[in-house]
């Protein structure tokens, strides 16, 4: 992630990921953020490659943000962007927000990863073998996933811990 405040945050972008406009694959996310308790800033994402989720979401913990840029989130500090960004999950196919409690549930083909008001609260990286996806929050986790024999299967999870119930 490159992030700062000035005209220069693009410029090295631009020379840290060699971009090119006429490139359509593989580009990286521009993000604005215009916190209230501090000054505006821009930050740029490389992208994964290996999801279809590409937007930004509010997280549980008010000062982060999440950027999802061709599956590889990142949560960064809206207020001390200069710390960087945590890359949280790879693969993201699926985005889904629980209200109570707060929580950010990001969906790979196989495990999710579960963001809270403390930051990452849980990784499940072996839920399924392939296809999970998050059909319910409350009062568990309710995912659908592909089976063996070419069909589905429905697997239900704590939302507090990702442990299978």
């Amino acid at each position: 992630m490159v992030a700062g405040n000035s005209p220069s945050t693009r410029t090295t972008a631009a020379a840290r990921w060699r971009l090119n406009p006429m490139n359509a694959g593989a580009r990286p996310s521009l993000s604005r953020s215009n916190p209230s308790t501090s000054h505006h800033g821009v930050g740029v994402f490389s992208s994964g490659g290996l999801g279809g989720v590409r937007s930004a979401f509010a997280c549980p913990r008010t000062s982060d943000l999440c950027v999802v840029v061709d599956g590889l989130a990142y949560v960064v500090d809206v207020g001390k962007p200069s710390l960087g960004a945590l890359v949280v999950a790879d693969q993201v196919r699926q985005v889904v927000a629980e209200v109570k409690p707060p929580r950010l549930f990001l969906a790979t083909w196989t495990g999710i990863a579960a963001l809270g008001p403390e930051g990452l609260e849980w990784r499940a990286s072996r839920i399924a073998l392939d296809g999970l996806q998050i059909q319910a929050t409350s009062p568990y986790l309710l995912c659908r996933v592909d089976d063996l024999k070419g069909g589905t299967d429905q697997v239900r999870l704590d939302p507090a811990t990702g442990i299978p119930l």
